[in-house]
């Protein structure tokens, strides 16, 4: 028995989806914390998650700028990482003020968001965990899936949301609107995610079972390692 799972981060805490590469059954959950998602099943062998797992002293992270790259007039997707002197910072002024020394540069609203998240992910994660759990990003995830085109329009507009379900549904048909149905009936409501969050959670699970498969690639091909031993990376 085995289970893949991808994960996006959203409003209720990280929004899980498992896949049984035996049965082809899915299941959908959320988690409020990183901690009950890495310890929910021990069945699962591969999971992919949308959040920055390890991060720089100083600089950027090579793997954000290589996905920067490969998304072209779409690499304003790639938020920054923080570097880790700056993620515990009372506000953003200060992030932006230890981040100007360390890097030369500010900590912007779309980054200053994803903090809460990322202390939440790496106060959990360790070493050992990266030999079965790996950072994605949906819009590199994405731009491979479409034969590596990137995505043309925003993952929250109309048009943006149809050429992603389209390719999930290319894949995997029905499974997207019975998802739905599932966090319909444990009494989950838009309160605590996002049509685009469970769009992003299937492109991370994409990426999962090319990576069950020996299939993925990841960027770069010799990662740096964190302070704490982590190694950063990005998979599609």
């Amino acid at each position: 028995m085995s289970r893949i799972a991808g994960v996006d981060g959203c409003p209720g805490g990280w929004l899980c989806i498992v896949l049984d590469t035996d049965t082809c059954a899915f299941k959908v959950s959320i988690f409020r914390l990183a901690t009950e998602l890495l310890t929910y099943d021990p069945f699962i062998q591969v999971i992919t998650i949308d959040m920055p797992i390890g991060l720089a002293s100083n600089d950027r992270r090579r793997c954000d700028e290589l996905a920067r790259n490969l998304l072209g007039n779409r690499h304003v997707c790639v938020s920054n990482a923080p570097i880790r002197p700056a993620l515990y910072s009372p506000s953003r002024l200060a992030a932006s003020a230890v981040t100007q020394i360390a890097a030369n540069r500010q900590v912007g609203s779309q980054e200053w968001a994803l903090y809460p998240k990322i202390i939440n992910l790496d106060s959990t994660i360790t070493p050992l965990h990266q030999r079965w759990c790996f950072e994605i990003h949906p819009e590199v995830s994405f731009y491979r899936w479409n034969n590596c085109i990137p995505m043309q329009h925003p993952k929250d507009s109309a048009t943006g949301m149809q050429e992603r379900v389209a390719l999930i549904d290319s894949v995997w048909p029905n499974a997207r609107l019975e998802l739905l149905q599932s966090l319909e009936q444990q009494g989950i409501t838009r309160e605590h995610y996002a049509l685009d969050d469970l769009n992003d959670a299937f492109a991370a699970l994409w990426t999962s079972r090319r990576i069950f498969l020996g299939q993925a690639q990841r960027i770069p091909e010799v990662p740096d390692i964190d302070s704490r031993g982590l190694r950063m990376e990005m998979w599609y």
